[in-house]
């Protein structure tokens, strides 16, 4: 790549999604809230900085989800003995403790933006029905259950601890003097030394064929694992779906094409940066995209001047 690198500059499937998304909102996430705007006004970037770490009820039953399966994974790792119903149960006692956190505004009180839970359904509105939060830890109790029907743990209880490559676990692969950054969801060997890459999905969207996500995924096992293409088995799996498994192809043409759009993604990022050779943003080089349903479920609305008027 001709291009520089800013010093500090990454690239994410998630950064990406969000460049293409809304620039506008790329830019208050990852320049305005961590101080690498020009000119920006503090006070606007600390809100932006406050507003980056919100969520909202659907990512969160996602994160609820992965984070108990995490623990299960983990557990068996450990040698451990996993009684699914009790990490349920802590699932389920997070998920109380996180709407009052929100309810009452804690992060704000307490001024506490990593660790207190914030809604953007309680920063915005409209707030759900007490029965649609009920419906939400439902959906995530449903999902948690549909995991462990599934023969994942039982999998890993027979694996040693040496064939389990990562639960969870963030890492980097470097393109073109760029880290690409992957957090892969359970990885593991298995005795035919095939390497096995799972990735729980929660949402009620299933992706095109071979997500760049997952090629990724599999570029960073090929060079951090020692494995070939064809020892390689990536799979996304929809926990809402009764045939959860879907299939990512992995060869050297879908890999190829991977790494083109990241090329491209990467080169449209540092592109828009006012000076190239230095990772600072100027707001007006990342137009908004203003449309109905993208500003009524952005974080960044209360500082975004330039959202739909019935946002």
């Amino acid at each position: 790549m001709s291009e520089q690198v800013p010093r500090g500059f990454s690239w994410s499937a998630s950064r990406h999604g969000m460049f293409e998304d809304c620039p506008r909102a790329y830019f208050f996430h990852y320049y305005l809230a961590l101080g690498k705007a020009r000119g920006a006004d503090r006070a606007r970037g600390f809100e932006a900085k406050r507003l980056r770490s919100m969520t909202s009820v659907p990512m969160w039953i996602g994160s609820c989800v992965h984070d108990a399966i995490e623990s299960a994974l983990k557990a068996v790792r450990a040698g451990e003995i996993v009684d699914l119903d009790r990490v349920r149960e802590q699932m389920l006692e997070r998920m109380r403790g996180d709407y009052v956190a929100s309810r009452d505004d804690l992060a704000k009180q307490r001024r506490d933006y990593r660790t207190l839970v914030r809604f953007h359904e309680h920063e915005y509105g409209p707030v759900p029905e007490p029965s649609a939060w009920k419906a939400a830890a439902d959906d995530a109790v449903e999902m948690f259950h549909r995991w462990g029907q599934l023969s994942y743990l039982p999998d890993v209880q027979s694996l040693d601890a040496g064939q389990i490559l990562g639960i969870e676990d963030l890492d980097s692969w470097e393109f073109h003097g760029v880290p690409v950054w992957v957090k892969i969801d359970l990885a593991y060997r298995d005795a035919e030394g095939s390497v096995h890459i799972l990735d729980w999905k929660t949402g009620r969207r299933v992706t095109p064929e071979n997500p760049t996500q997952m090629t990724g995924y599999a570029i960073y096992a090929q060079r951090n694992w020692n494995v070939e293409l064809e020892a390689l088995r990536v799979r996304e799996v929809y926990l809402r779906l009764e045939n959860p498994e879907k299939v990512c192809e992995v060869s050297e043409e879908t890999l190829a094409l991977a790494q083109d759009k990241i090329l491209e993604s990467i080169r449209s990022m540092i592109g828009a940066l006012e000076n190239p050779a230095v990772n600072v943003a100027v707001e007006q080089d990342f137009p908004a995209a203003p449309a109905d349903w993208r500003c009524s479920r952005c974080f960044f609305r209360g500082i975004c001047e330039e959202k739909v008027i019935n946002a």
